[in-house]
């Protein structure tokens, strides 16, 4: 009995799924996904991670910005010329030419070795019609020194889909990491290189004096010339040396601004002075910056300057690229004493004064003898 109640009652429970389950589906088909992004006024967000290269050093501040510098539509009635673009923003920092339409701050020590993650925000527009939306964004390159900056020109991918009521709805947003792989991305980052910080000495430049006749408490004035772009700069730190005059934080932000007389920019000078054995270390120079080490020394004081063992050198001069950078600079003076009469020609004038007397005696001794006959 129970099997015949089965089989009646069946293709009716079949029939009540399939109805339900068309329902279901009929359903999901018009009904939107829930969406953080709306049809006006919505916005995206793009992940921008800050770094430091090395620990313990200090970024400058800055804002980091995107353009729109370019867009396509697919699967629409619009096409690339009448398809929105992003809404554009203003910065009073900003002093490029193309579509602003993102941007987030970092103030100066806010980036860390782990990294740290802030948004930027972009608005969208107002969408009119289906399709799959590609807005081309690049990163601008402020040209501060040891930062890099995305080279590469990402993507961000808008569908948009309409409901069963006719409006139109942001259905799925996602970013491209490059537009020419077209790998999905939620974040990119951006690194602050400079020396010195945890585990790194900075640029370090060392004094030797050697010599018998070198004075090895006498202090030796150098000079370090800085060169790089007008920019946003953290504080350059100078530890070392024992003489009272050594600077001990220098301001890049001179570098670049004005040109001299012979159209260079600017540069910006320290000083310091070290004697024998001492060391001198300029750590958050930025990677990228130009730097010339010279020494101030009086040619009639007899010292022979070499930097870097090289003699025939008047200076040392380089790019910073590393967190540690080493430099030496050796004085010599050597020489002998002026006493008139070699310390090591002694023997031999005591053999001649010897050989002298037993000359002058052995004639004495003859003269004596033929005047005793």
């Amino acid at each position: 009995m129970i099997k015949k109640a089965l089989r009646r009652i069946a293709p009716v429970l079949i029939a009540a799924i399939m109805v339900f389950g068309l329902a279901t589906v009929a359903h999901a088909a018009v009904a939107p996904p829930e969406n953080d992004a709306t049809v006006t006024g919505n916005t995206v967000t793009i992940g921008k991670t800050y770094k430091l290269a090395n620990d313990g050093t200090v970024n400058p501040a800055e804002t980091f910005y995107l353009v729109q510098t370019g867009k396509m539509v697919s699967d629409s009635s619009l096409t690339n010329q009448t398809m929105p673009d992003l809404v554009e923003i203003t910065d009073e920092g900003y002093t490029g030419n193309g579509r602003l339409v993102g941007k987030v701050s970092f103030a100066e020590g806010e980036a860390t070795a782990a990294g740290v993650l802030k948004n930027i925000t972009i608005e969208l527009p107002a969408y009119t019609a289906v399709g799959v939306y590609h807005y081309f964004l690049e990163e601008v390159d402020n040209g501060t020194p040891g930062v890099t900056y995305k080279k590469t020109p990402m993507s961000l991918v808008i569908t948009v889909m309409n409901s069963a009521e006719g409006s139109y709805y942001v259905a799925g947003v996602h970013c491209e990491d490059d537009t020419s792989t077209g790998e999905k991305t939620d974040s990119f980052e951006n690194v602050f290189s400079a020396t010195g910080g945890t585990g790194s000495e900075g640029l370090r430049i060392t004094k030797d004096v050697a010599g018998n006749l070198a004075n090895m408490d006498k202090y030796f004035k150098f000079s370090l010339e800085l060169e790089g772009p007008a920019g946003s700069y953290a504080p350059v730190k100078v530890k070392g040396g024992s003489h009272e005059n050594n600077e001990q934080t220098v301001s890049l932000s001179g570098l670049g601004k004005d040109a001299d007389a012979d159209g260079s920019p600017d540069s910006v000078l320290v000083e310091f002075w070290l004697k024998n054995g001492e060391t001198v270390t300029v750590a958050n120079l930025p990677y990228g910056i130009g730097y010339c080490i010279k020494e101030d020394v009086d040619p009639s004081e007899g010292y022979v300057v070499a930097y870097d063992n090289d003699e025939t050198a008047v200076q040392i001069k380089g790019t910073v690229s590393a967190g540690t950078i080493a430099h030496k600079v050796t004085n010599t003076k050597a020489g002998s004493a002026d006493t008139g009469v070699m310390l090591d020609s002694i023997p031999y004038i005591v053999v001649l004064a010897l050989v002298a007397l037993a000359g002058a005696a052995l004639v004495i001794f003859r003269i004596r003898r033929k005047a005793g006959r």
